[in-house]
């Protein structure tokens, strides 16, 4: 067997290894969801739980869609026990306007501007917010957080948040730190990972001219115990054309998710 066929099956191997570890990632946030919002009866509702949002392409850089209005529905819905199935979120929509009405309150926007995000959040890719019915012929609007693989039979796209974080963003953050906070969950749930602002930049939908956005929400971020950020620097020599040598000094930003913002919500 030559080196080319040795390197070739090895390559095959890590793909593959990779490919489950991703769906085995992908079926503990399934099993996140539906843990966090099953409760037998008479248990005391848990204080921290996790609900899924998107982070699918078409969402996270979409700047027609609204996270943060998304964010407000899905902390007031409903799980999944007496819809389809147990990872179902939904809001009834004989309720729908009430929970709006408090949602235009506690984000101090009008009815007029929450009704424009929800309508561009129904025709966004991945339909967010879908009119249907339960098995009981209820009218409901279903959250769709996440997009189904066909070949794989796996929801992808999309990751958990506690409830405390997504209330925390929601209601005193940005909407560009939030979508990075959740860009975040998905780079680092094995733990520290290296990324580059240009990643993050083209992750939400800004461009790299406007990095400096990423930076005050990244340390806004961190200051509310979300994350963590560790830098280091490379530095690169070149001679510019009047034949001087300048140092041009490159960092390099290493992310971990922190938990510290729920010690900071128990005070």
């Amino acid at each position: 067997m030559s080196a080319t066929n040795i390197d070739f099956d090895l390559e095959k191997k890590l793909i593959y290894e990779q490919m489950k570890e991703e769906a085995s990632y992908r079926q503990r946030l399934l099993k996140e969801v539906i843990e966090a919002t099953t409760y037998k009866k008479g248990n005391i509702t848990k204080e921290v739980f996790k609900l899924p949002m998107p982070i699918s392409k078409d969402f996270l850089d979409n700047k027609n869609v609204n996270v943060k209005t998304y964010g407000a529905i899905m902390l007031n819905s409903n799980w999944g026990g007496k819809f389809l199935n147990p990872s179902d979120r939904y809001l009834y929509k004989d309720k729908f306007d009430e929970v709006i009405k408090q949602i235009t309150e506690e984000l101090n926007i009008s009815q007029s501007t929450i009704k424009r995000h929800i309508n561009k959040l129904k025709k966004c890719n991945i339909k967010a917010i879908e009119l249907t019915k339960t098995s009981n012929n209820e009218l409901v609007y279903r959250l769709n957080y996440g997009v189904f693989n066909e070949e794989s039979g796996n929801l992808e796209s999309f990751v958990t948040i506690t409830n405390i974080a997504l209330r925390q963003l929601v209601n005193a953050y940005s909407e560009n730190s939030l979508r990075i906070y959740l860009y975040l969950l998905s780079k680092c749930y094995k733990g520290e990972a290296y990324i580059k602002q240009e990643e993050i930049c083209q992750a939400i939908g800004l461009s790299y001219k406007t990095r400096k956005v990423v930076t005050d929400c990244v340390e806004a971020l961190i200051k509310g115990g979300f994350i963590k950020v560790k830098n280091n620097f490379n530095v690169h020599t070149r001679v510019n054309k009047q034949g001087q040598t300048v140092e041009h000094i490159i960092p390099n930003y290493f992310y971990s998710l922190s938990d510290d913002y729920l010690l900071e919500a128990k005070k």
